[in-house]
């Protein structure tokens, strides 16, 4: 019985023993296994971090190209506005161009006109004066007018020939009012083209800008 108690005690032992042995080697592979792990991590953290920075980098490049084209966008919009401009401009001032030397031309007809019923009117007008009357109460039927030198059909008295002075009145007023008419027309196209000249340098410059401005977003 005694040897075999001494017999199970080295059993019990050397099992101890093993037990002993395989428990310090889980411990050694568990670290081995910690240290693999940590490392996995460290190394999947490593490239999820390069994935990101990768991302954010190409991320902010298409941000930084939208940008690029919606301003090329904003400024293409504001260039094509201000060509229809500039061209409007330059229609406007051919057409205030060609109309220029027709109103100046109708004015200059018109002038003539009123000063010739003017002096018409100036003529009929110094018959009746003081002068004139003294000077019609001399004349006879068959005599010659000193005013007009025509022969005298009629004699007209101050009251009727004061009446006969009213449609030249009105017609000298017409003449005026559409002579004046004309010239402020005249005035107002010739206002105008000194304006579309004077504007339009300006607006070739703001249209070339914007050209350039493209042409350098283009090439970014």
């Amino acid at each position: 019985i005694l040897a075999d108690k001494e017999k199970l005690s080295g059993e019990n032992e050397k099992i101890q023993k093993e037990l002993s042995e395989k428990k310090e080697l889980l411990a050694k592979l568990q670290k081995e296994i910690d240290e693999i792990s940590h490392s996995q991590k460290t190394e999947s953290l490593e490239n999820l971090n390069l994935q990101n920075n990768n991302l954010n980098s190409q991320l902010q490049q298409i941000r930084n190209a939208k940008t690029i084209w919606m301003n090329w966008q904003d400024k293409r919009d504001d260039q094509v506005r201000v060509k229809a401009e500039l061209d409007q401009l330059n229609k406007s001032l051919k057409a205030e161009k060609d109309k220029y030397p027709s109103l100046k031309s109708k004015a200059d007809t018109e002038k003539r006109a009123y000063e010739s019923l003017l002096e018409m009117q100036r003529r009929m007008q110094s018959a009746v004066g003081d002068a004139a009357k003294n000077l019609r109460h001399q004349l006879s039927v068959g005599d010659t007018c000193p005013v007009c030198g025509k022969k005298i059909e009629s004699v007209v008295h101050d009251e009727e020939f004061e009446k006969i002075l009213q449609p030249i009145d009105n017609q000298v007023k017409q003449a005026k009012d559409k002579y004046d008419d004309t010239l402020k027309s005249e005035q107002e196209c010739l206002a105008f083209i000194k304006k579309l000249e004077t504007d339009l340098p300006a607006k070739e410059q703001e249209h070339q800008d914007l050209v350039s401005k493209n042409e350098r977003l283009q090439k970014n």
